[in-house]
């Protein structure tokens, strides 16, 4: 049974992001990291027994826990979709914190083929929590088209964000407003295709109209 102590499990992360960065994602890694904060021997077995793959996912999910917090701290009555939308793959990358080499071997070790599935995975669940954060609640598929653009928005900045030396990420932001600006893109042309639909005639109406209408002109013949 896996041990859910939480701080024990974040002490293991944060020992092991630096280790990572000369061994990789791998057991021998984790068992330094648990090495290095004291635990006993074996104790990754308890707290992650599947490995330096779950050690990743539970650091998506702290990534998932910071992405929400801040989201919710906003004042998003006063802003635009856009900035909200912005604002939560900021706070995605900000997670990321000073572990870009870190992170860049995450990245490696995820595109291999037993783990080849957790990375689109991982980049979905985060653009699920951007959006449900700033209020969407579509359920057809809008649901899933919006989820698809922001993984790869997501996706494709954060590569920027970690190959990015400059300390501001001026790159890496004129990067994602180019990015958001897709996004935004196709929320534009949903709503021209919800409007042009809305404004298809009655077609059945028209119909009607027209045989009924044609009825009365015979009856004024006679």
């Amino acid at each position: 049974m896996v041990n859910t102590s939480k701080e024990v499990r974040v002490d293991i992360l944060q020992a092991m992001l630096p280790i990572v960065v000369f061994d990789g994602w791998n057991q021998k890694s984790l068992r330094a990291s648990i090495k290095s904060i004291n635990l006993p021997e074996g104790s990754e077995e308890l707290y992650f027994p599947e490995g330096a793959l779950e050690v990743i996912r539970f650091w998506h999910d702290q990534m998932n826990e910071f992405v929400k917090s801040n989201l919710e701290s906003l004042n998003k009555s006063e802003m635009k979709i856009r900035e909200q939308v912005t604002a939560g793959v900021l706070s995605a990358l900000e997670s990321i914190g000073s572990n870009e080499e870190a992170m860049r071997r995450a990245i490696i070790r995820l595109s291999l083929p037993d783990a080849a599935v957790q990375g689109p995975t991982y980049l979905w669940s985060l653009a699920d929590s951007i959006w449900r954060a700033i209020g969407d609640r579509s359920t057809d598929y809008n649901y899933y088209t919006k989820r698809t653009i922001l993984a790869g928005v997501l996706g494709s900045t954060i590569t920027v964000w970690i190959s990015d030396s400059d300390q501001n990420k001026v790159k890496t932001k004129l990067f994602l407003d180019a990015r958001i600006s897709n996004v935004m893109s196709f929320e534009k042309s949903k709503f021209k295709i919800v409007e042009k639909i809305n404004n298809i005639p009655n077609f059945a109406e028209i119909l009607g109209r027209l045989r009924y209408g044609n009825n009365k002109n015979r009856r004024r013949k006679y």
